[in-house]
């Protein structure tokens, strides 16, 4: 039988497969199947000193963890009855605020009469379907031809109104200035002058200059 042939790593010419030394260069031939064996013992040799410290490493993390989870554990139980307690102590705050700003406002809310909310009421609903001045829904509460309230009736409608911020003259004024200068052309004095004159919208003759100002008179 024909011996196996192969070549020379050092000078490329054919030689026996089993030669040890090239016949032709003298280099020395490396034998791959023992560096193979001796490549594959490193590896095994390699794993198992690995399996055996991820091993002892799991065997530590998991005495940590069991100690650290029972810790844990007991902390989540006392923190919990912690928020509890604080949860209870808010909402008692909580429900004794709200007794308070209901007693305050309670409180706050002036005794009236049948007269008066009704003129509050109305007063509300002409600021609703048009602008007025002070004086001018004090006069139409009052007026015989408006609500038929009492002077002192109207002027208690117009103050509570005012005390609650539910009202502004400034604003009610540039609204009857756009409304005038709608139906018809005024020069800048003649608008100040319909809006702040008693035969006219009544404003006072800062909120008539306000809302000429406003209109870019």
């Amino acid at each position: 039988m024909a011996e196996k042939m192969t070549t020379c790593k050092a000078c490329g010419k054919e030689i026996a497969k089993s030669a040890k030394v090239c016949p032709h260069c003298g280099a020395k031939q490396k034998n791959k199947v023992l560096g193979i064996v001796l490549l594959i013992a490193g590896i095994l040799i390699s794993v198992g000193a690995c399996s055996s410290m991820i091993s002892g490493t799991d065997n530590t993390k998991s005495e940590t963890s069991s100690t650290t989870q029972e810790a844990n554990v007991s902390s989540g139980n006392e923190s919990v009855a912690t928020q509890d307690t604080s949860i209870s102590a808010v909402a008692e705050e909580a429900t004794e605020q709200e007794d308070e700003t209901t007693e305050v406002a309670e409180s706050a809310e002036p005794s009236m009469t049948v007269g008066q909310k009704n003129a509050v009421r109305s007063a509300r609903e002409y600021l609703k379907s048009m602008p007025f001045s002070r004086q001018g829904l004090i006069d139409q509460l009052s007026s015989e031809y408006g609500s038929g309230y009492t002077v002192e009736e109207a002027e208690f409608a117009v103050s509570y109104l005012e005390s609650n911020n539910e009202v502004d003259w400034y604003e009610q004024a540039v609204k009857t200035a756009e409304n005038y200068v709608d139906m018809m052309g005024f020069s800048r004095d003649g608008l100040i002058d319909q809006l702040s004159s008693d035969y006219g919208s009544k404003f006072t003759v800062e909120e008539a200059e306000y809302a000429a100002d406003a209109l870019g008179y």
